[in-house]
């Protein structure tokens, strides 16, 4: 291809960015690169092809930092992921203990005016309403403390799971930096 056909493309490159939005810019940044044209940090991948093996050292060690820090960030990534569960968990075991509590003392209240009821001290009429409250307050609490029960069940099974893939990632780093 001529220099002329090669400024011709790279004009209309530019052009065609500075009209597009950045959906296109990928398509120009191909077209770019099938015409030719490269940045100056861009290497040849046909004259790296072309390099003899005792000067692929460095590429390798540097490919091989490269991989350590993709699968680092990884790492540091799912952990990040694992602390949000974690907080998560705590949360959704927190509102079921406090709905449990809530449902034990509604529950601890009632009883005192079943006894008081038994007994045939108080208004009868009081008693029976307090009851009936206090039945529905515990019924509610227990409620929500099934619901949140089950949030932690399948939190902490995604805690777990997620424990693991990041220990299982943590291995594979390690290995990594032993490897280098």
């Amino acid at each position: 291809m001529g220099e002329s056909k090669r400024l011709a493309a790279a004009l209309g490159a530019v052009a065609l960015l500075l009209l597009c939005g950045c959906e296109t810019t990928k398509q120009v940044k191909g077209l770019v690169r099938k015409t030719g044209l490269r940045t100056s940090t861009t290497p040849d991948p046909l004259a790296f092809k072309q390099v003899p093996e005792r000067n692929l050292g460095e590429a390798r060690a540097a490919a091989n930092a490269l991989n350590l820090a993709r699968e680092y960030s990884k790492l540091t990534d799912m952990r990040k992921e694992l602390s949000k569960l974690e907080v998560d968990l705590s949360e959704a075991e927190s509102k079921a203990a406090d709905s449990r509590l809530l449902e034990k003392h509604a529950l601890f209240k009632k009883s005192q005016f079943e006894a008081i009821d038994q007994a045939g001290l108080g208004d009868k009429e009081d008693n029976i309403a307090a009851i009936g409250k206090l039945s529905s307050q515990a019924t509610k609490h227990e409620s929500v403390a099934i619901k949140a029960e089950s949030k932690v069940t399948i939190l902490r099974r995604r805690t777990e799971e997620s424990r693991a893939a990041v220990e299982a990632q943590a291995q594979k780093v390690a290995g990594l930096e032993g490897g280098s």
